[in-house]
């Protein structure tokens, strides 16, 4: 039965997060304060996170299997939380090697 979150995908998610929170904080202690704008990649993850609760709480409540439709989500959910971490990491590396933000991907 696969009608749970798997453990990789919140530590994923977590750690992406914690890196983000992690890069502002370094960049203000090297005094390069970074402003940080949520990226359209980090608002689409936010909804298929969101999506993906959803689903496994309303299948759970209904007691209902659909392992496709939970894979799917997952592995969305997964590349989608790797691409927008790779795109903050890659906005915090130009802005900490030229001090400057570079507009949204």
């Amino acid at each position: 039965m696969l009608l749970f979150i798997p453990d990789w995908l919140v530590i994923m998610v977590v750690t992406r997060d914690v890196m983000i929170v992690g890069a502002v904080i370094l960049s203000w202690l090297l005094d390069k304060p970074l402003r940080m704008a949520p990226l359209m990649t980090s608002k689409v993850n936010t909804a298929g996170q969101i999506m993906l609760a959803g689903l496994a709480l309303g299948l759970l409540a209904l007691d209902m299997e659909i392992p496709w439709l939970m894979n799917a989500g997952i592995y969305g959910v997964a590349v989608l939380t790797v691409s927008s971490g790779a795109l903050y990491m890659r906005a915090w590396l130009r802005h900490m090697a030229n001090g400057k933000t570079p507009a949204s991907p």
